[in-house]
């Protein structure tokens, strides 16, 4: 927008000032006071709307001053006669988008009634003011953005993380709660085809887990790299939701990853005592699975140290005792010096002091 000369030395001290990351609430104010006197209103409303406000918004979400002064005057700068265009951005965030990142319910509500408002515009990282809200937990927000006709509550960010996935990555179960009343996509995966689901899981949010679950998320539905949701509770020792998981009607206990490990040897793998009897308690548990570098779970127990889990692996009367099995585990042993499995293992079979070479898992 185009200022008059006369005008020009406050409207570019007004900018100066907008401009400083060392600014003053009071500073601001002073300025805006100026400028209301000499610069065109139209130039303030934009100013206002795209500056002063973004910045205060988004920095000083705590000073009650500042927003009961943006309450007041907002309404004033909306008014249509001063045109001012309600989606315009200042490097990729919008007014809308700053109202959301500061929590400003008041603000929000007012611009979702403004004509030709576009709720689902995002900046260059494809973050939504939806998505952001969510980020913050803003759940009153979130409730103001999905009654809005335009909302697209599946809108995925550039890495195609949706606002139900983001909700599950933060643990915000009554978000997640109203995304799914909005209808959210359960199953609409990222780039790296991690589900909400999933995500929840390794995250150990049970709550989360079970809401998804209840409506009707795929339990079984792997990421790029084959990690399933019980594969991914499991190797992180989220005892809770595995027990969950492992209710369901439609879980495959014996479900593996592209490098062939299942959840059974992953809970070996990562030392989960809890999980691996649990999942041992399961009757159709492949115990002797192997992944794809013929490595059984055994071994990979007995390669971490975990002798409460080799025992009870080796006591489980479906372990199938292969000597060569046996040897790996025990040559893996040796070379950590974890005596106790050690002495586990030379129980179960006739020791051989010329053991074949040693391998290594790469889990």
């Amino acid at each position: 927008m185009t200022v008059p000369n006369d005008n020009k030395q406050v409207s570019n001290d007004l900018n100066k000032s907008l401009s400083n990351s060392n600014i003053t609430p009071e500073d601001v104010l002073s300025d805006i006071s100026s400028a209301i006197n000499n610069v065109l209103p139209e130039y303030f409303a934009f100013a206002f709307a795209f500056k002063f406000n973004i910045y205060f918004l988004m920095k000083l979400k705590d000073d009650s001053s500042i927003e009961s002064t943006v309450n007041a005057m907002l309404p004033l700068f909306l008014d249509s006669s001063l045109n001012v265009d309600i989606n315009r951005t200042t490097e990729g965030i919008s007014l809308l988008y700053a109202a959301c990142t500061g929590g400003k319910e008041n603000i929000v509500n007012l611009l979702l009634t403004q004509p030709g408002i576009d709720v689902n515009i995002a900046n260059e990282d494809g973050f939504t003011p939806l998505t952001c809200a969510i980020r913050y937990g803003y759940k009153r927000i979130v409730q103001l953005l999905l009654e809005h006709n335009d909302i697209d509550v599946n809108k995925a960010d550039n890495d195609g993380r949706t606002p139900l996935y983001k909700a599950c990555n933060k643990g915000h179960t009554e978000v997640v709660e109203l995304l799914l009343q909005a209808s959210a996509d359960i199953n609409n995966p990222c780039k790296e085809d991690w589900t909400p689901l999933n995500l929840a899981c390794d995250e150990g949010y049970t709550e989360i887990v079970k809401l998804l679950l209840q409506a009707g998320a795929d339990i079984n539905k792997p990421s790029k790299l084959g990690w399933t949701p019980l594969i991914s509770s499991s190797e992180k020792g989220n005892l809770e939701i595995v027990e969950t998981l492992l209710k369901h009607e439609d879980i495959n206990i014996n479900e593996s990853m592209r490098s062939g490990g299942t959840a059974l040897f992953m809970a070996c793998w990562s030392g989960r005592y809890n999980v691996v009897k649990m999942l041992l308690a399961c009757k159709d548990i492949d115990i002797n699975k192997s992944d794809v570098y013929e490595t059984i779970p055994l071994y990979v127990a007995c390669e971490g140290g975990y002798s409460t889990i080799v025992e009870l692996l080796l006591s489980d009367s479906r372990f199938k005792k292969n000597k060569s099995d046996l040897e790996d585990s025990l040559n893996i042993a040796t070379v950590f010096n974890h005596t106790k499995i050690i002495e586990l293992l030379q129980s179960h079979y006739d020791y051989d002091k010329n053991p074949r070479p040693m391998k290594v898992a790469r889990h």
